[in-house]
This record gives structure tokens, sequence and C-alpha cells, in this order.
């Protein structure tokens, strides 16, 4: 019977080396998801705008944008910067027409 105590006791109790002598790890914040948010912003006002899917992928728009923009993922404030974003980026200017209307 002790044995199966023993063995219930492995399971039950928590070890000396794991979780409770041991401090928390902190996990460092990703940033990676508000450069997502940020180009999903670009790519939802093109979109609107009525820039073509295939423009936008095939010319690297939201990427690029977020390589350039240095603000918060805020479309409000995204949508102020887009004109000095062509502006900044000739190459890419008649393809962001649309947004100018």
């Amino acid at each position: 019977m002790s044995w199966l105590k023993t063995l219930w006791s492995w399971f039950t109790t928590p070890s000396e080396d794991t979780c409770c002598t041991q401090p928390h790890e902190t996990v460092p914040v990703d940033t990676k998801e508000d450069e997502k948010d940020i180009q999903k912003i670009v790519y939802d006002i093109c979109r609107g705008a009525g820039i073509p899917h295939r423009d936008i992928v095939k010319n690297r728009i939201s990427q690029i944008f977020d390589e350039w923009y240095d603000g918060n993922a805020d479309e409000n404030e995204i949508r102020k910067t887009m004109i000095a974003f062509q502006e900044a980026h000739p190459k890419l200017k008649p393809k962001l027409q649309k947004l100018n209307t």
C-alpha cells in the first residue's frame, strides 16, 4: 500500500525544482503584432479605396508602408500619412491614386 501512496504523491505534489522555487520568466511583448496590425490597416484602407488585391501584394504596399511609417497602429493616423507616403515613394504613387479621391 505504501508504494501506491508514493506513486500518488508523485502526481499530486509539485517537485521543488519546478513551479514554486524558481521565479517565473518574463515573456517579451511581440512587436510583430503591431507590424501586422499596421499592414492589415493599410491593406484594408487600400482595398476600401478600390485598389486591387493583386496590386497591393505585387507592389508590397503594406510592407513598404510599415517600414516607412513610424507611428501607432491607428487607422486615422495612417490615413493622414498616406499623401506623405505617396510623395516619399513615387513609384507607388500611380497605384495609390485611388486613395486621393
